[in-house]
């Protein structure tokens, strides 16, 4: 004799626990928020804060950067920590200071917020992704050579006195930025094929 119970509780289970898979499969883990544990870390050579490594998650694509791990304030993102991801948005703390070589390069970056913290961008640390625009800080007094290199940026927003290296942007904004005085404001072009920009 068949027991009916027995047999709709094996097919609740086995339904339940298909769509369970499918959710765990098909839900981008961009959907989770990133916890200090995803995160690999260095103490920085004072000791009084850690420099992001690595993020440990795979396949993320929204990533947010918390401002303490350890119970120590995040200063920097080291060099490549985020090399060739497929990160759309990063959300970095206001407590970072530093940018490192290539740590955000060959993601697929539409928008990116830098803190009013950071001072220094390293080379290539933004280049090849899908930005379109910029807000550089007041804070930061140096970016590298090609940070923002590879990008679609028709307009972007800095402050006074920056230093460049070369090619920075690679999209003639270094000329008109340095031959103009380097004055602050926000610099724009008509399309990704000019190398003509004006500040507004």
């Amino acid at each position: 004799m068949i027991n009916l119970k027995a047999v709709c509780l094996t097919n609740y289970i086995r339904r339940n626990f298909s769509l369970a898979l499918i959710f765990f499969i098909f839900i981008p883990f961009s959907a989770f928020a990133q916890t200090e544990a995803d995160f690999t870390v260095l103490p920085t050579a004072d000791g009084k804060g850690v420099e992001i490594t690595r993020c440990k998650g795979f396949n993320l694509k929204d990533v947010r950067i918390p401002p303490q791990i350890q119970g120590l304030p995040v200063i920097s993102i080291a060099a490549g920590a985020f090399f060739r991801g497929r990160l759309t948005s990063i959300t970095i703390p206001n407590t970072v200071t530093s940018i490192g070589n290539e740590s955000f390069s060959g993601n697929q970056l539409t928008s990116v917020t830098i803190p009013n913290s950071v001072t220094s961008i390293g080379a290539g640390a933004f280049a090849d992704n899908r930005l379109t625009s910029i807000t550089i800080p007041n804070s930061v007094t140096s970016i590298g050579v090609i940070a923002f290199s590879g990008n679609q940026l028709t307009s972007i927003t800095i402050g006074a006195n920056v230093w460049m290296g070369m090619e920075a942007f690679n999209n003639g904004f270094e000329a008109a930025y340095n031959n103009g005085g380097r004055r602050a404001g926000t610099y724009t072009r008509p399309n990704t094929d000019s190398t003509t920009w004006t500040r507004r």
